[in-house]
């Protein structure tokens, strides 16, 4: 039995803030590397800046250097990048394991609290542009938080 904990202070700007996370991840790993979008809530957020192509053009741009294709995709098992996420960002915040309507699937979360790891189920994928990578932002830290910049011609931040 999965225990469900409702969590109403989700907000569309945590959501949006945890998919350009995630985009930027997306951008950074290697090109066969399976990236499924598990959370519902977050998955909300990325459909409606869909329907606005020209903002989540300029997000994709932001957050990854290029445009991120959604893709349906179903599948269910182990989420294979957490690991380069928290290596990045830190551990995932709650909001990643919340469906739809932003209720909590705590036994996925407690699991992921104790073990680190994530086995569960999503409906889509980010389809990774083909090419160079140069346009690809660089993450760093400053004491307002983490910034996206653009690559440098040298290919290092």
């Amino acid at each position: 039995m999965t225990l469900l904990m409702e969590r109403p202070s989700f907000t569309e700007d945590e959501a949006l803030a945890e998919l350009g996370r995630f985009f930027h991840l997306t951008r950074s790993q290697p090109s066969n590397s399976e990236m499924p979008m598990f959370s519902g809530f977050i998955d909300v957020a990325w459909h409606r800046m869909l329907d606005h192509p020209e903002q989540y053009e300029a997000f994709c741009r932001t957050h990854a250097g290029a445009s991120i294709q959604h893709v349906e995709l179903a599948g269910e098992g182990p989420v294979n990048w957490i690991a380069a996420y928290e290596k990045q960002f830190g551990a995932l915040p709650d909001i990643w394991f919340a469906d739809a309507e932003g209720v909590v699937d705590q036994g996925t979360l407690d699991t992921y609290r104790y073990t680190g790891n994530i086995a569960t189920s999503w409906d889509c994928s980010p389809q990774k542009p083909d090419g160079d990578d140069s346009g690809v932002p660089t993450l760093r830290r400053d004491p307002d938080g983490l910034q996206y910049s653009p690559r440098s011609s040298g290919g290092s931040s």
